[in-house]
């Protein structure tokens, strides 16, 4: 009968550990629910929260202005670009400007 009431041991420790294991789970449980609802009402606090809402209107000014600098800039460059251009084409037609009237003279002298 050793074997028996070893059994019996065995069972009830069972039975304890298996009672202890649902009574943590239900705490865990709980536990993590109290969490849940302890985060979301910080996160709604935080939402409604008029420092938040006037760090978020900074932000949106900061890239509107990073924005209007942006294209500012990328008009100054596209004209500068196209100073360059007028003065480079300027510059080539002064410097070729001579050129067909020496081909054309040099053209009639070996005519002639």
């Amino acid at each position: 009968m050793p074997s028996l009431r070893a059994a019996a041991v065995i069972l009830a420790l069972a039975l304890a550990a298996s009672a202890c294991s649902r009574n943590e789970a239900a705490r865990t449980r709980h536990d993590l629910g109290a969490t849940g609802k302890d985060l979301a009402g910080a996160a709604h606090q935080a939402a409604a929260n008029p420092g938040w809402a006037r760090a978020g209107a900074a932000l949106r000014r900061v890239g509107r202005d990073i924005g209007a600098g942006a294209r500012t800039g990328a008009a100054k460059a596209e004209l500068a670009a196209h100073q360059g251009a007028r003065t480079t084409r300027a510059e080539t037609h002064r410097l070729a400007g001579g050129a067909p009237r020496a081909a054309h003279e040099t053209r009639r002298a070996n005519a002639g």
